[in-house]
């Protein structure tokens, strides 16, 4: 019971923080959406405690900050990083940041999710990263997740650094000089792009590569991320027991680097699982491949992955002399038009590996090597049950190094080509139960669905399924503790008959569909809604419809909505056995039934003083039912009858007025022309808005006028003091400014302000996109007037000569209080 108390008691005391780069200030409390901070420099000299939240606001942007709070959170309570509101992420767009633009050190139990983050050298580039967690103090520190992140633009070294620069780019866990691990790691949904050297690393001094006493991560997950445009490795999960690698994209890794590099793999691990990712277009062949099992492992999985169009080949086995690489299993991946060496063995002892079970369609081009067993690799593979589908008539087999090393070849399928070798180089590997055919496959009945049809994402591989008379079907031998499933998740028998490819065959031979299909209407007045039917044969499982104007669908029966016109309608049925299509050129015929609009307007007044507020008024003809205006000077709208203020200048409008009939455009050139107010002076306020406090009494018009009518706006308890904020914008018609100055003045009559009152004015700064504070700790009195002048005015008048003017009132404990003002105005010489 005490320790649920103490519990209980530790959430209570938890807080959130806000964070806005725009409104926000750091001497507010930060603990509300209204008094949020505003710089991560103020996170960052902050120790956060268990349960703590640091919310930052969606659209802000900190330019050439970095994020490194402190801190650590506890089992259970964590400290969340995270957004708030419903904008962009909110953009850590860092600046030659030597670490990390997130940066953790010696911390544990936080979660950071739904930030974008880039960290961009413009000098040379040196030990950088979108996130960096580092450990340096001994023991194991736990509970790090990464959601939902966008990390990109991080140019770090691809040489210099920690592993030769491998530890630069998007995301590293490292352990350095003090003995030490990770635990409980989560990377899961991130988006990572444009980055060196590496995507996602996991690094320690600690491994046994040096001698050290072997201190892997533990409980290391990677899921869901997708990575492209990676300079060098993917996914790199080092020194880790058991780390989980699922569900990732990895696209364009080594693109940049010239050193060896792969999509995804693991070095000095026990246990890894890669399963279920998808690796692709990995580039150059120094390595190039899209996976790797390196040093120093036992018992690494590679199950269930998709691997196409990587230039360096599909799979990469390695190892040193003082190394060991045992008991690996390879099974039930698909690789597709994988380039150089498909699958390459190099280095010694690399012993019990089993690899079964996987289909390898290999390209007509740009293929070297099939297998590479070169010399002294010394390894000790089972091949079992796989699929070579070769449409390569000069790739071969360089099996020299498995020449008694204990490779063995057994129950698989070589379809396509078959190289000739040498004696030196015997070409096809031998094996007692294999399957062949003649180079154009004429006496073997179908093998697959449709192989080679793979393309982009792992669902798009169903044409690797077997046909209902493929002799692969029940002609494998099983191998014990398969994994219980294929790649499409069917069920693997574990002690009987099993079948050759990475598709376990359901039964229920069948035949390929027969596309067909009808539409109602298939003509009549635009806009025309048809409904259409599938009537294909076989059993169909998914269908893909394109109707003739850009517009798709998948459903089986689909509605469609048509503009006039004639169009081609094409449905492709597929099921397990096979796909077929069906195409009706132009069968669907949809009349007008109208007229489409004749675009006209006109606006009032179309010259003057600006500002100048136009009305604009549409009177095109045809019954338009929606509008799109363009106002020259950038403006949009979309209402029918919009108004518009312009800044000093010419304007070209255009309308464009639309029906179920189509559309027209109206553009008349020049058509509004905004005069300059030429002179300087005085400027009133045309709006003000109370961003804290509420109104009282008057408005912002009351404010042009000394002493004659005044606003009154009550305040408002921010942080435990009293607070008013009204921000006034001015229109001055100039397109330059030599001087300004403020003038802010309270009223002669009304009660006199509280003891501790003071005033801050501020003046928006257009160039460095934040308020500039002009006046602070000014005491109002009965008719105190306060007059601020600014120094760089040019930096405070907008391209369409705005001025804007934040005054700020309050600071003060007490009940609440009235703030007047009669008189608020601006001074402008051009």
């Amino acid at each position: 019971m005490l320790f649920l108390c103490l519990t209980l008691a530790s959430v209570a005391t938890a807080t959130t923080y806000y964070v806005d780069s725009v409104a926000g200030y750091d001497n507010n409390a930060g603990t509300s959406q209204s008094t949020p901070w505003q710089n991560l420099t103020k996170v960052n000299t902050i120790t956060f405690s268990p349960g703590d939240q640091i919310l930052l606001k969606c659209g802000s942007v900190w330019n050439g900050q970095q994020l490194y709070p402190k801190g650590s959170g506890t089992s259970g309570s964590p400290i969340l990083v995270d957004m708030y509101g419903t904008s962009s992420k909110p953009l850590i767009n860092c600046a030659n940041a030597f670490m990390g633009a997130v940066y953790l050190y010696n911390q544990q139990y936080w979660e950071i999710s739904n930030l974008e983050v880039t960290n961009w050298t413009t000098g040379t580039p040196g030990e950088q990263n979108g996130v960096r967690v580092i450990a340096d103090s001994g023991g194991t520190k736990s509970h790090i997740y990464l959601r939902n992140l966008d990390i990109h633009n991080v140019n770090g070294s691809l040489t210099l650094g920690r592993d030769n620069g491998k530890a630069n780019g998007g995301i590293l866990f490292d352990v350095l000089t003090t003995r030490g691990s990770y635990n409980d790691i989560l990377i899961e949904g991130c988006y990572i792009h444009f980055v060196d050297r590496t995507g996602i690393k996991f690094w320690s001094n600690f491994s046994r590569y040096g001698g050290a006493t072997w201190t892997p991560h533990t409980n290391v997950v990677i899921r869901n991320n997708t990575l492209n445009d990676i300079g060098g490795d993917g996914i790199v999960p080092c020194i880790s027991d058991a780390p989980l690698v699922e569900y990732n994209v990895a696209s364009y890794c080594n693109n940049r680097s010239t050193n060896p590099n792969v999509a995804m793999w693991v070095w000095d691990a026990e246990d890894a699982l890669f399963q279920y990712n998808e690796a692709y277009l990995t580039q150059q062949t120094n390595d190039g491949q899209g996976y790797d099992i390196d040093d120093y492992q036992h018992r690494t999985v590679m199950q269930y992955n998709y691997s196409h169009d990587n230039v360096g080949g599909f799979m990469l086995v390695c190892n040193t002399r003082k190394a060991f690489n045992t008991d690996g299993i390879i099974r039930y991946n698909l690789s597709q038009n994988d380039h150089n060496k498909l699958f390459r063995w190099s280095g010694y002892n690399m012993l019990g590996f089993k690899v079964y079970n996987n289909v390898f369609y290999l390209p007509a081009t740009n293929l070297t090597l099939i297998l590479q067993h070169n010399g002294g690799s010394g390894a000790d593979a089972q091949y079992l049950n796989n699929i070579f589908y070769n449409n390569n008539a000069t790739a071969t087999y360089n099996l020299e190094g498995a020449a008694g090393s204990g490779v063995l070849f057994n129950y698989n399928v070589f379809y396509g080509y078959h190289p000739a070798g040498t004696p030196a180089n015997p070409g096809e590997p031998n094996d007692a139960h294999k399957i062949v055919d003649n180079p154009l496959g004429s006496f073997l009945p179908q093998l697959m669905v449709n192989p080679g049809s793979g393309g982009n994402g792992r669902n798009t591989v169903d044409g690797y399924k077997l046909c209902a008379n493929s002799p692969a079907i029940d002609s494998g031998v099983t191998v014990p503790n398969n994994g219980g499933k294929d790649y499409w998740g069917n069920t693997v028998p574990t002690n009987g008959v099993t079948d050759r490819g990475a598709h376990e065959y359901q039964g229920g031979g069948g035949s390929p569909p027969v596309a067909n299909f009808t539409g109602n209407p298939t003509s009549g007045t635009a806009p025309l809604t048809v409904m259409f039917t599938d009537s294909s044969t076989n059993s169909p499982t998914s269908w893909s419809w394109t109707f003739g104007d850009g517009g798709t669908s998948t459903a089986q029966n689909p509605s469609h909505i048509y503009a006039a016109g004639a169009f081609t309608v094409n449905l492709t049925a597929t099921n397990q056995y096979g796909s077929d299509g069906e195409t009706k050129t132009n069968y669907i015929t949809a009349g007008s039934g109208g007229n489409p609009p004749v675009a006209q307007f006109v606006g009032n007044p179309t010259s003057g003083t600006a500002p100048l507020a136009v009305a604009f008024t549409d009177q095109s003809t045809n019954s338009p039912t929606s509008w799109s205006w363009t106002f020259g000077d950038g403006g949009t709208s979309t209402a029918q009858n919009p108004s518009h203020s312009y800044a000093a200048g010419t304007y070209t409008v255009s309308l464009t007025a639309t029906n179920a009939y189509g559309s027209d455009g109206e553009t008349k050139t020049n058509y509004i022309t905004a005069t300059s107010g030429g002179g300087g002076g005085d400027f009133t306020c045309v709006s003000a808005t109370i961003t804290t406090g509420t109104l009282k009494s008057g408005s912002h018009v009351d404010t042009h006028i000394s002493d004659d009518v005044y606003m009154v706006v009550t305040a408002a308890t921010t942080g435990g003091k009293k607070d008013t904020i009204i921000e006034y914008t001015f229109e001055t018609g100039l397109t330059s400014v030599s001087s300004l100055s403020v003038t802010s003045e309270s009223h002669v009559s009304y009660a006199a302000p509280p003891s501790g009152q003071r005033e801050r004015i501020y003046v928006w700064n257009y160039t460095g996109n934040s308020y500039d504070l002009m006046g602070d700790n000014w005491v109002l009195t009965y008719d105190g007037a306060n007059v601020a002048t600014v120094t760089t005015p040019s930096a405070h008048l907008s391209a369409g000569g705005q001025v804007k003017v934040q005054i700020r009132t309050g600071d003060r404990a007490s009940t609440v209080y009235d703030h007047s003002i009669d008189l608020v105005k601006i001074t402008a010489q051009p």
